[in-house]
């Protein structure tokens, strides 16, 4: 796990979570069973699917990004694994030595 792919889940999972129990507690408006509340209603499940989905795209877009730019010998090995290459054609061996 990642540094930025942890921040990602706690921000916005774990985090989510807590500010709107802080908030929805603490507002006038809402009744005190905010609790109870908001886990039968179908925006909270609609608030964790959406940060589930966040936390997958932010954790895809660095993994993505680490691929195409900063490429690793290993990553590298698998792309040409899985388009059947070999390592010992003269332009992909130019790349390891």
């Amino acid at each position: 796990m990642t540094l930025v792919h942890l921040i990602t889940m706690i921000g916005t999972s774990i985090g989510l979570y807590i500010v709107w129990m802080w908030v929805s507690d603490n507002l006038i408006y809402i009744t005190s069973d905010s609790v109870i509340e908001s886990h039968s209603s179908p925006l909270f499940y609609l608030t964790i699917a959406c940060s589930v989905s966040a936390s997958f795209v932010g954790d895809f877009f660095v993994k993505s990004m680490n691929f195409l730019f900063w490429p690793t010998p290993n990553e590298f090995l698998r792309l040409l694994i899985n388009k059947n290459f070999k390592i010992t054609e003269s332009d992909n061996k130019a790349k390891f030595d």
